[in-house]
């Protein structure tokens, strides 16, 4: 068992908790009968939980009782809620998953009542699993909620709902970072803005140059600084490297050639355009390791 076998299992969209228990249990070599005493669960409630087929919202079990599951299957403990639908390394803490629910909710433009009525569950079930009230942390209710609240994976999510902890308002954001109040919108509504604008915006909310690099996708041990001169001469340093021209790189990443001499010679560009070079620039990696 690997580590990117693990990561298969659990990234995979459209297979459900259940699933995924069972494909980890078979890369473990493992009887699903052996897993509730090894991970010091109750054996009733997980024999309901995978005889049932994740529409029986009553059989589900318990955010507490998936983690041991799942940390008995080899999965580590940055990795569950991505098993779930969450962001890769979303904390295992409650407060901060309710938050997210929320955050989610605000940023799609719809009230508590319409997300209840879709999950066919009462507002008040609505309002513990969020605030975090009584044992409402039940798997099926957070895998639905992220069903219902489609958003594609935003980087930025971190940095929207430090603005929301804050009840800043859109101006008020827009007044600190020193942008305009359109700038603002468009960070929130997943608009392509330049690296400059979302840098203002970030700093504003106090959030460090490292803390936008990872965001961004560097890798940590990267000697790279948060400046479009850093970035374009790493991106620079990354073709000549490995003998690509800016044609080479045009076809792999999608962007045009004139674009990517731009960010060569420092010029401010989208981060949509910076971490789309970074996910080619990972694949090639993970491509040139496998053929080695």
């Amino acid at each position: 068992m690997t580590k990117t076998n693990v990561y298969q299992i659990i990234s995979k969209k459209r297979t459900n908790p259940i699933q995924k228990i069972k494909s980890l249990a078979e890369l473990n070599g493992l009887n699903l009968s052996d897993v509730p005493k090894k991970a010091k669960i109750a054996k009733q409630s997980f024999d309901k939980f995978i005889a049932n087929d994740y529409k029986n919202k009553n059989n589900s079990i318990t955010l507490k009782t998936y983690k041991k599951i799942m940390l008995y299957l080899g999965v580590s403990e940055e990795d569950i809620m991505q098993s779930l639908g969450f962001p890769q390394s979303f904390p295992l803490d409650e407060n901060e998953i309710g938050f997210y629910i929320h955050t989610l909710i605000y940023i799609n433009g719809m009230h508590y009542f319409e997300v209840a009525s879709q999950l066919n569950i009462s507002r008040q079930t609505l309002y513990n699993i969020i605030f975090n009230k009584s044992n409402s942390k039940r798997i099926y209710y957070l895998t639905s909620c992220m069903n219902i609240l489609k958003i594609k994976v935003d980087p930025f999510m971190k940095i929207k709902m430090e603005c929301i902890k804050r009840n800043m308002y859109i101006n008020q954001l827009a007044d600190k970072a020193h942008v305009n109040f359109q700038t603002v919108t468009s960070f929130f509504q997943n608009n392509n803005i330049s690296l400059n604008k979302v840098n203002k915006i970030a700093y504003a909310l106090d959030f460090s140059d490292q803390d936008i690099l990872k965001i961004l996708h560097f890798d940590e041990n990267a000697e790279i600084k948060n400046s479009m001169e850093s970035i374009g001469n790493f991106f620079h340093s990354f073709r000549i490297k490995n003998n690509l021209t800016l044609a080479n790189l045009s076809s792999l990443t999608g962007i045009n050639v004139a674009t990517l001499q731009k960010i060569e010679e420092h010029y401010n560009t989208s981060v949509y355009n910076i971490m789309t070079i970074n996910r080619t620039i990972e694949q090639f990696h993970a491509k040139s390791s496998k053929n080695k």
